[in-house]
């Protein structure tokens, strides 16, 4: 399985205490120490946290127990009365590992038993050197044919690192390398928090007849106190999140009744908009009416035109009988053969006959001339209507389409591309609020 962050790989001591050269290895970042008591166990892993985590090293980090007595120095140079070393130079050294990455942090002492005093000094390497196979705390010197290591000095040491890592004396640098390459919180401040932490679970009174309640208080205890600065933004978040609940009531209280004022609006805007389509269906099907009545009279007075102009033909052609027989009637006058008197009452009869048809076919004209003269009179008289009625629908359609914008009545210009597709269809528009029916025809939308 990929490791996506640094674990613990191995923890070196090099000339410290009763260590020569002791590596402990780490498997998957844990290590099991097990040992008789007094073997040194809990003085070894107290190097590696927090020792090694922070560089801090005072009396009472160096007992588990909470001592103040034990002495860094001591622990370099081992106890007196067993060790014979009165100075020493000593490394610890703590090794992470992630993927093919590893990250070293150290600690070098020299330290004299007579003037109980010790020098440090901090480093790191972070090029993936690793001590005791490219890098070592030490150089080899062959004394009367053994061959022994020494500890480098701080000046070796800080010449060795170069630029594949640091090199430093201060603890606090010490301490923000290791969170800045190793752990990553924003601040130091909230790093030594954890260090804390890990002390206070390393107390020994964990080990036996401990409770769950007994681990939350220690956690508990072991947490900071919140200063004044620190709750400042909390109390201002919480100031914040009332005044909005507050105001979020005060907004919903306010929506409820536009919502209440919004469907009455709505509800009197269908009404109307019913209202209005339902007065246009009425003068679309007076326009429909009129527009039949107007085709009706047109067909009508066509034929009318057509049988006038029949009667002018035939009086045309009766007028030109008349004459031929005038004619006929002179050329008869004046042979002799034909003079009889009889025969002229017969012809005088034939053309008074004539004359009473003519007149008869003059009436019928004078007839249809002041029927076409009052149909004509009529047909303006209904094109005046006709013009007067479609401005009237015209003004109503225009009402409807802004009063249609201000209700946000969407299916207006559907309706209107309805009907003018489909000008001789009807469409039903049924109104949910009080079920109602009206139909529109392409008129009513213009």
């Amino acid at each position: 399985m990929a490791v996506h962050r640094y674990q613990p790989n191995r923890l070196g001591l090099f000339n410290f205490w009763y260590h020569t050269d002791s590596v402990f290895e780490f498997a998957n970042g844990k290590l099991f120490v097990r040992g008789a008591n007094g073997s040194g166990k809990s003085v070894t892993t107290t190097m590696a946290v927090p020792i090694l985590l922070d560089g801090d090293k005072s009396p009472s980090r160096l007992d588990p127990f909470g001592g103040k007595s034990r002495l860094m120095v001591d622990l370099l140079l081992g106890e007196k009365n067993i060790s014979q070393k009165e100075d020493a130079t000593g490394y610890l050294y703590f090794e992470f590992k992630k993927g093919d990455s590893y990250l070293t942090f150290g600690i070098g002492m020299h330290g004299k038993r007579k003037e109980r005093s010790i020098d440090y000094w901090y480093f790191m390497i972070n090029n993936d050197r690793r001590v005791g196979h490219d890098f070592f705390l030490y150089f080899e010197e062959n004394v009367r044919g053994e061959i022994k290591k020494f500890p480098l000095t701080k000046k070796q040491l800080e010449e060795k690192i170069g630029r594949g890592g640091e090199f430093t004396t201060s603890q606090t640098r010490y301490t923000e390398m290791v969170n800045q390459y190793l752990f990553g919180f924003d601040s130091v401040k909230t790093f030594k928090e954890l260090i804390h932490i890990l002390i206070q679970l390393r107390s020994p009174k964990l080990s036996r007849d401990t409770k769950p309640t007994d681990v939350t208080n220690l956690l508990s205890d072991s947490l900071p106190e919140l200063t004044d600065e620190d709750l400042s933004p909390m109390i201002q978040t919480i100031g914040t999140i009332d005044a909005h609940q507050e105001k979020l009531e005060k907004l919903e209280h306010s929506l409820r009744y536009l919502q209440a004022l919004q469907t009455a609006y709505q509800t009197y805007n269908e009404h109307r908009v019913y209202e209005i389509a339902k007065e246009n269906t009425e003068v679309e099907k007076q326009l429909h009416r009129s527009i039949q009545m107007s085709e009706r009279d047109r067909n009508q007075l066509e034929k009318h035109e057509n049988e006038h102009a029949e009667f002018l033909e035939l009086l045309a052609r009766l007028d030109t009988e008349k004459q031929a027989l005038d004619v006929e009637e002179e050329h008869l006058r004046g042979h002799k053969v034909f003079g009889l008197r009889k025969q002229q009452a017969q012809y005088e009869e034939e053309i008074e006959q004539f004359e009473k048809n003519i007149k008869s076919l003059e009436d019928q004209y004078n007839t249809k001339s002041r029927k076409l003269d009052s149909e004509i009179r009529y047909q303006k008289q209904y094109a005046y209507e006709k013009e007067k009625t479609e401005n009237d629908i015209t003004e109503m359609a225009n009402e409807l389409t802004q009063l249609a914008k201000q209700t946000v009545f969407l299916v207006h210009d559907r309706f209107v591309s309805h009907l003018e597709e489909n000008p001789d269809r009807e469409l039903t528009i049924f109104e949910e609020t009080g079920k109602k029916s009206c139909r529109l025809t392409k008129n009513n939308f213009l």
